[in-house]
Order: C-alpha cells, then structure tokens, then sequence
C-alpha cells in the first residue's frame, strides 16, 4: 500500500503541472495566452493589460511567430519581440501594435507574477480599403488541455469557422512536438468526423474547418467543435460571415456525449493496482469500475497502434459516485505519462476525458485513480474506451 501511495503521490504531483501551479523553473510566475495575433494584411492587434491589485506589477509580453520564434513588432513599447511592463495597481497599459505591409501572424505569451491579479485583452480589426469591417475582442487565455466552441460552415451564406491552435511553452516542462485532435460534433450530440493536426514545439497554425489540414468539402454544418491535446495547448476561434469576422466564445473542456458508449460494462478485475497487474482490456469496452480503498489506483492495459487516437472517458454520472476522478494514459513503461486529465474545464461534474493520438504501435496502459487518493464503496465508475480513426 505505502508503494502504491507514493506512485499516486508521484502522479497527483504532475497533474498539477496543468493548473500551472508555480514550481521550480517559474517559481515567480504564470502564464496566459493570446492563440492568435496578426498584424498586416487588414489586420492590426492591440492589447490591453490591466492590474486589478494594490500593488506594483512586472509582466512580459513575447511575441511568436506561426513557426515558434520569437516575431518581432513594432509597438508603443519599441521594436522587439519581448518586452516589460510595469504596472502600478489598477492601472491600464495599451499596447499597439503597428501595422505592416506583410501579414505577420502567431500568437503572444504573457509571464505574470505569482499573486498578481493581471487581466488582459485583444482587439483584432480587420479593414478593407481604409475602412474598419470588424474589429474583435477576444480575452486572455489559460491554455488547458481541452476546448469546445460552436461552429458554422454553409458556402451558399458565405459563412465559414476558423481556429488557431498555439502550441507554446505554457507549463514547466516547456514546448514539445505534439498532435492536436479535432472533432466535428453534429447538432444532435454525436460525432461527425474527427481530423488530426501535428504542431511542432512552440509552432502555431491558423486555417478554416474546410481547409486541406482539417475537413476538406466541409459543407452544411452546424454543431461544436472539440479540440484536445495531450499537453496544454492555446485555442482561439473566429467566424466569417461574407466579409465580416467575429470572434466565437472557446470553452474550457471537451464535449463528453460523442465519446460514451452504450456497449454493456465489463467488470473490473482485481488486483490491478500496479502496470504488471494491469487488466487488459481490448477497445472499444467500457469497464466498470470502483476505488476501493484509500490510496488505490486501477490500471488498464492495451494494445495501440501509431497514429490512431484513443479516447478514454471516466464517468459517474448516475453512479452515486464520490469519487473525484483523475485518469492518465501512460506509456509502455507503464511510468511515463502521455496524457492526463482531472475534469478539466468541466462544471459540476467529476468525470475525467483524456483524447490523444498514439505515438506508436505497442502497448499503453490507462490509470484511473482519485484526486485526492481517498477510496471507498461509493467510488464506482465507468471508464469507456476507444480508437477513433482520424481523416489523414
């Protein structure tokens, strides 16, 4: 029991590198975002960014471009890609940034002292011929690991959905290649088609949903977009109308319905406490599930195979559950963690969603455990697996 006690130790430690509690590397600071910044091309971007405390504040501002590096701008602050500002309490920087002839694009990170009460935003306008067509307001972001917004596509209007994804260094370990996965869920809660991008370290993409990158001929939709990662990632989303842009609200969190199956439940085989008691389970299954004792993780064992996406959902719902869910998917060592989730972004709910896309063929394990390693009769779940098979 003191073993697996530890191992849990070890792994609660890590989830909470995804709420970006300070430690070690940035024991001084936090991150937010802007996924998406452009400047030229009829766009200019400026950002307001605001002190709500009593007391002095620094916080820098970098830019980056689609590729990773560091963009540099002309701005009210000077010339540069990263820049200091020091903010008194309750008091207001604006930051313009100057327009070019080229369309710059990528996104901004924002270092913010810990304690700080730092609140940004960012007015994209988009002009044509000398006149404003629209000019937009989108908030700062706390990059997470899951998202949804609603989504349009209808041709015959002129109607269209974009999104950017900024893969940036928004946690302590930094920026690291990574696939993003992207669902298209249909008006009536079920899934339409699902699209795989891959961004490199520190990379940011912007394109339609009818791009080649994502649902090329998409026509005729109406419904949400999911977008889930393994490591946190920043999203954004803008709507066209003919001419005219919009900004569309991005929610923490995935959408849970598409991904519960209706398959009748396995039971959970015990011991399963470690990697090598792990039951193996073959996808699609849904297991149910309990948390028995104080300190008890149940681990689950499959067989992947590279580029496909596994998606794995801990519910209890109607359940009468206590249990406060935490689910990873850990590598073939059965140690390394790939992706973890603890009901990211999701209100009212202890449910726990973890979609990513397998780095290779070979085996993976699912851990389910509590967050705060407690157990009991009243600890049941159902944990519901499967492969989807991405548009390539």
């Amino acid at each position: 029991m003191a073993n697996r006690r530890a191992f849990a130790g070890q792994i609660l430690r890590a989830a909470a590198l995804v709420l970006f509690v300070a430690s070690t590397a940035r024991a001084q600071n936090y991150i937010s975002t802007f996924p998406q910044f452009a400047t030229g091309g009829g766009w200019t971007s400026d950002f307001f960014i605001s002190n709500q405390g009593g007391t002095s504040a620094v916080v820098d501002v970098s830019f980056y471009g689609d590729d990773g590096s560091p963009l540099t701008v002309d701005c009210t602050l000077g010339v540069g890609s990263s820049f200091s500002i020091t903010l008194g309490g309750g008091g207001t920087k604006a930051v313009r940034v100057t327009s070019t002839a080229e369309l710059k694009t990528g996104y901004v990170i924002l270092s913010i002292p810990s304690g700080a009460s730092i609140r940004s935003s960012e007015v994209f306008r988009y002009s044509q011929r000398g006149a404003v067509v629209s000019s937009l307001g989108v908030a700062q972001q706390f990059a997470m690991t899951s998202y949804s917004f609603p989504a349009e596509v209808d041709t015959a209007r002129g109607v269209n959905t974009g999104l950017a994804l900024a893969n940036g260094a928004f946690d302590t370990s930094g920026a690291a290649d990574q696939s993003c996965v992207v669902n298209l869920i249909r008006s009536d809660g079920t899934r339409q088609d699902t699209a795989v991008i891959t961004l490199a370290a520190k990379e940011h993409l912007s394109a339609y949903l009818t791009s080649d990158s994502l649902f090329p001929g998409l026509d005729n939709f109406s419904g949400t977009v999911s977008v889930s990662a393994a490591r946190p990632i920043g999203v954004v989303a803008l709507r066209q109308d003919e001419a005219v842009f919009a900004t569309v609200s991005v929610d923490a969190g995935p959408i849970l319905a598409p991904f519960l199956l209706s398959t009748a439940a396995i039971n959970e085989v015990e011991p399963n406490t470690t990697p090598a008691q792990a039951q193996r389970i073959n996808p699609p299954v849904v297991v149910a599930g309990n948390i028995s004792v104080a300190g008890d993780i149940d681990y689950f064992q499959f067989t992947g195979t590279k580029g496909d996406v596994v998606t794995a959902l801990v519910s209890t719902t109607n359940l009468n559950s206590a249990l406060d869910s935490v689910l990873y998917l850990l590598n073939s060592d059965g140690r390394t963690i790939l992706a973890q989730n603890d009901e990211e972004g999701l209100f009212f709910t202890s449910d726990s969603f973890v979609q990513a896309v397998l780095p290779a063929d070979g085996t993976y394990y699912l851990a389910v455990t509590d967050y705060s390693s407690r157990g009991g009769v009243n600890g049941t779940y159902r944990l519901h697996v499967q492969f989807l098979k991405p548009r390539r």
